[in-house]
């Protein structure tokens, strides 16, 4: 896992210098991903996994992709 001073190191990350500024710049580089997403004819599933435990986050998924791509659900 990077550290703040590793992302602070990297291109375009010199606001980065402690631990709140690197995950405001990763949620910043997060939400316009999938605003550039957005505007591409493909699907994208946003999973929080900050949020989710594993079991959570599969059946999450399963269910999304499910309801994305019209497959049959499960009895």
């Amino acid at each position: 896992m990077r550290g703040p001073t590793e992302l602070a190191s990297s291109p375009g990350t010199r606001s980065v210098h402690d631990l709140p500024s690197a995950a405001a710049h990763l949620r910043f580089e997060a939400d316009l991903t999938r605003r550039l997403l957005a505007l591409t004819p493909w699907q994208v599933l946003t999973v929080d996994a900050g949020t989710l435990d594993a079991a959570e986050s599969f059946d999450h998924t399963r269910r999304r992709l499910t309801e994305l791509l019209r497959l049959p659900t499960r009895p």
